[in-house]
């Protein structure tokens, strides 16, 4: 197996583009550049994706801090035990008072709310129940998995283009190939034997 390792290694050390070899046609040497091109820019990419987690962080930051100053958490009373609704999701029809405006609505609550107890809730400035405010922790996942997309589309995006090009090398070679066939095939010395 190592055997193997070092063939390869050995092929590849004598076939960099930037060899003066007469044998090594133009259209390998862009092909490694190619690649080597795109290695860089993955490498360099990962700064500019932890440069964007950063600043998306910071902004789903500063916009949970900007909810949990709008939203309040109040207390809502239960007026019935829970019921599964969806699947596995619970909720509860319940009241409470904000504002000195009383509310009714089904709120989502644990499969153990019972009638008279309290849940925990969180109100518009209007009274309405909505969804809590984002934790750190749902924060830092939301900037992760933006990070690590924005690397990845770019990772895909250049690795399309290489492809494409690579394509084009190919179809390039080929073309010049065909022509020194044809070239040889018209050359009276080979015909005539």
């Amino acid at each position: 197996m190592t055997n193997r390792y070092r063939l390869l290694l050995r092929r590849a050390w004598t076939m960099y583009p930037w060899r003066r070899n007469p044998l090594l046609p133009a259209s390998y040497r862009l092909r490694y550049a190619l690649r080597a091109a795109l290695l860089g820019t993955l490498v360099a990419a990962i700064p500019v994706a932890v440069a964007l987690g950063t600043t998306s962080y910071s902004h789903f930051a500063q916009d949970s801090d900007r909810q949990r100053v709008v939203l309040h958490r109040i207390d809502a009373t239960a007026d019935a035990d829970a019921s599964v609704i969806w699947g596995e999701e619970t909720a509860v029809p319940a009241e409470w008072n904000y504002a000195g405006t009383g509310h009714t609505a089904t709120i989502p609550a644990n499969s153990t709310t019972h009638a008279r107890d309290r849940v925990e809730i969180w109100v518009t400035a209007a009274g309405d129940e909505t969804a809590p405010p984002p934790t750190r922790s749902q924060d830092i996942g939301d900037a992760v998995v933006a990070a690590i997309s924005a690397y990845l589309a770019g990772a895909l995006a250049v690795a399309i283009a290489l492809w494409a090009v690579d394509r084009m090398v190919d179809r390039h070679r080929y073309r010049l190939w065909d022509q020194e066939w044809a070239a040889l095939a018209a050359d009276r010395r080979w015909n005539s034997r």
